[in-house]
């Protein structure tokens, strides 16, 4: 089956975000190796779409390096192992080019003008966050709370040793929006809830 430009660009985007991996930054690297040529051979051997070297791609499973969906595929997952390993855009590029046995070699980059123009020719034009702080921000998209599954959570722990605080809580829980919504008696609140409702108070908006 042959694809145009556009289409080999969708299957790499959907490649990388399956591998996680910066679509712009996919797309990049296969414009760089073979200007999304699915029949390109360099003089050194690479093949197809991402280049992939023979060894390479046999150890990616690929049976038919022209076939663009396995080349893709392959070269995409290739580049995310290197990213995986390396963590960071600069050196899993640079492995992708020169080998990881070079990254680790010179712990970096290596001094290779090839390898040195190739990472700033592929991340030309693309904006690229550290690789830390995307994790961070993965990380912190993962862990949005919902203010009433802590707090439940938090009651559930708390019961466990305080099982005196019963009411209190439920009457803190009656301060959320919902059924509960109108059975908070602030008159009920001993020295021990009235803390707790300090501590809860930022959570849970009251």
């Amino acid at each position: 089956m042959s694809y145009n430009r556009q289409q080999l660009e969708e299957i790499i985007r959907q490649k990388a975000r399956d591998f996680g991996v910066n679509p712009d930054i996919a797309v990049s690297v296969a414009r760089v190796e073979s200007g999304f040529n699915p029949k390109a051979v360099s003089s050194a051997g690479a093949q197809g779409v991402f280049q992939l070297m023979p060894d390479t791609a046999r150890g990616l499973g690929v049976s038919n390096p022209f076939d663009p969906m396995q080349n893709i595929t392959a070269g995409v997952k290739y580049l995310s192992q290197q990213l995986k390993r390396f963590g960071d855009y600069d050196k899993a590029l640079a492995a992708y080019n020169a080998g990881p046995g070079n990254v680790e070699r010179y712990g970096g980059i290596p001094p290779f003008k090839e390898t040195q123009n190739y990472v700033k020719k592929v991340k030309s034009g693309i904006s690229l966050q550290p690789q830390t702080e995307q994790a961070a921000e993965q990380q912190q998209a993962g862990l949005k709370i919902d203010p009433q599954k802590l707090l439940a959570a938090f009651t559930g722990e708390l019961l466990k040793t305080q099982p005196s605080l019963t009411a209190d809580l439920f009457g803190l829980m009656g301060r959320l929006p919902g059924p509960q919504q109108g059975l908070y008696d602030a008159s009920r609140l001993t020295p021990q809830s009235s803390y707790l409702q300090q501590l809860t108070r930022p959570l849970i908006g009251l």
